[in-house]
């Protein structure tokens, strides 16, 4: 994968979940679906217009490497996944939580984002999180430059209250 091994993951799964997830209405394989019919129409409705350059741009490459592997880039990336879920299993193992930045760099300016570098640089320190299966909280700690600065804690699997407590207790700067 051409960015770090888990962004390249969370982008490749995210995408091709995401095209399933419209391709078949909402239905998750082995779990059925509690969507009632109005919210599967809407879904048919999505499939089939147009989302945009932007959106187009983040999900076809990604899923058109899927399907061009027929399922191995996804084979892949969610075991690239299930590595960093051990990586980080093992991490929090040894500490109450881990305290990081939530952006990789100042919060950009409205349109300012226009390639996947630029959507790393704004996920990167929280999408593998979701990939991890742990509970992570975003809050604001200060201001630099007059821009917003925030702080991400992260928990581990199941502690979601003691992390928000963690949350709570981080020092807001100005």
């Amino acid at each position: 994968m051409a960015r770090g091994a888990i962004e390249g993951a969370y982008f490749l799964i995210g995408a091709a979940e995401f095209v399933w997830y419209l391709d078949q209405e909402g239905i998750i394989r082995g779990q059925g679906s509690e969507y009632t019919d109005a919210v599967r129409e809407l879904l048919r409705a999505v499939r089939d217009v147009d989302l945009g350059d932007h959106i187009a741009s983040r999900i076809l490459p990604s899923a058109l490497l899927d399907s061009e592997t027929e399922g191995g880039s996804y084979f892949a990336a969610r075991r690239e996944a299930f590595q960093y879920i051990e990586r980080v299993t093992e991490t929090l193992d040894t500490v109450d939580a881990l305290v990081l930045p939530t952006l990789r760099t100042q919060p950009p300016g409205f349109g300012e984002m226009e390639s996947a570098e630029d959507m790393l640089a704004l996920l990167g320190n929280t999408a593998p999180f979701n990939l991890a299966r742990v509970p992570a909280v975003s809050v604001p700690v200060g201001t630099v430059k007059g821009a917003p600065v925030a702080a991400q804690v992260v928990g581990s699997q199941f502690s979601d209250l003691q992390t928000l407590a963690i949350a709570e207790q981080l020092p807001r700067i100005d």
